[in-house]
């Protein structure tokens, strides 16, 4: 009897810490889809509640409970119970929000009934006759939670019409595109029809490099009273971010002494056909359509010419989220006879160019800047 209990109080405190590591991938994902993307409470609150369901669901089978019940029953049982709490706490906390309570209080106490009364039902609902009855465990080949999770990105991100594929060449090229905020990476990652990497800034892959950077990227502007607690937000997200962006197709971006291995490892996508989209804007604004370019990334071409003697092609592309629609225009290639300095300036300049005028080529909209402000001050393409 004594070791039953002992066995049970243990199992409570291996479910509470896979939990917490839920309630931090939950909390990480609310505030990604509350401060960068700038959805509404619900979408934010309910996508970032199915994420830690999967999570706690995956861990605590096979590490909590043991369980050798078949797979599909068990999560069948566990949606039943999320089929009443999910619509009932997502629905009081948006009334709780709309009424100004802070949606991370809301977001708190929801977090707490659910742990509590998750157990329970887990425990003597789910798992009453299986426990400890698991003797194998079967490895996923990709992560699973990175697959839900772009998979309930793609709930929200809808498809979008693709314009001028015929542009793109059918072996390697550089995509060369708008930032528009989180829009353009996630065309690059979940809606761009070819294989493809996607440059992504390095520090965003490295847990330890996260805070420092996302608070300085995303809200550094916000006011000194409350800066505090974005700086504990960043700290928060970078677990989740850099298992994101690591997991992501990409390739990351340096701008110390790693820029080397960035470089080396774009080419050898390259050499295996893949589409390397770029989004080379600075803070300094060019027109009312993007922001200037940094000119580094043309050396890439530089270095695949020296080796594969292919001049690459550079394919401008202008994202027009808000009315659904990615444009690619006529390429530009690399010049083997020109000097980097004249070649760098040459092929920016057209870039911007082109991606402005495919801007302008559409029905007036509103434009997604690189810089992260409130859809208030979007300006228009016309």
């Amino acid at each position: 009897m004594k070791g039953n209990k002992l066995k049970e109080f243990f199992r409570v405190i291996k479910f509470t810490i896979v939990s917490i590591s839920a309630g931090i991938i939950q909390i990480a994902l609310f505030a990604l889809f509350n401060e960068v993307f700038t959805w509404d409470y619900w979408p934010a609150y309910l996508l970032s509640l199915l994420a830690s369901i999967l999570w706690n669901f995956t861990i605590n089978r096979s590490v909590t409970f043991k369980a050798a019940s078949n797979v599909k029953v068990a999560m069948l049982l566990v949606l039943l119970f999320y089929a009443v709490f999910t619509p009932l706490s997502t629905i009081l906390g948006d009334l709780c929000e709309e009424n100004g309570v802070n949606e991370y209080i809301v977001l708190a106490v929801t977090m707490i009934l659910n742990f509590a009364l998750e157990f329970l039902y887990t425990r003597f609902v789910v798992y009453r006759n299986s426990c400890d009855t698991l003797d194998s465990q079967v490895k996923t080949k990709k992560p699973a939670l990175f697959r839900f999770i772009a998979w309930c990105v793609k709930l929200f991100y809808k498809k979008v019409e693709i314009v001028g594929l015929e542009n793109i060449p059918n072996d390697a090229s550089l995509i060369i595109g708008n930032h528009a905020q989180m829009y353009g990476p996630l065309f690059g990652e979940l809606r761009f029809p070819l294989p493809k990497k996607v440059w992504c800034i390095g520090e965003m892959m490295n847990i330890k490099e996260v805070p420092a950077y996302a608070f300085a990227d995303f809200w550094s502007g916000k006011p000194k009273s409350v800066r505090w607690f974005y700086k504990l937000l960043s700290h928060i997200i970078a677990p989740l971010a850099s298992y994101l962006f690591t997991n992501a197709d990409t390739i990351g971006v340096y701008k110390d002494a790693r820029c080397a291995k960035t470089f080396k490892e774009t080419i050898r996508n390259l050499e295996n056909d893949n589409h390397i989209i770029i989004f080379p804007e600075t803070r300094e604004s060019y027109n009312h359509i993007i922001n200037d370019f940094q000119d580094k990334f043309i050396d890439v071409s530089r270095m695949y010419y020296k080796k594969n003697k292919k001049a690459l092609a550079f394919i401008p592309m202008y994202n027009a989220a808000k009315i659904r629609k990615v444009i690619f225009g006529k390429p530009i290639y690399f010049d083997p006879e020109m000097d980097m300095d004249t070649q760098r300036k040459v092929i920016c300049d057209y870039l911007k160019a082109e991606i402005t005028k495919l801007a302008g080529e559409l029905p007036k909209h509103k434009v997604v800047p690189y810089d992260n402000v409130g859809r208030k001050n979007y300006k228009y393409s016309k």
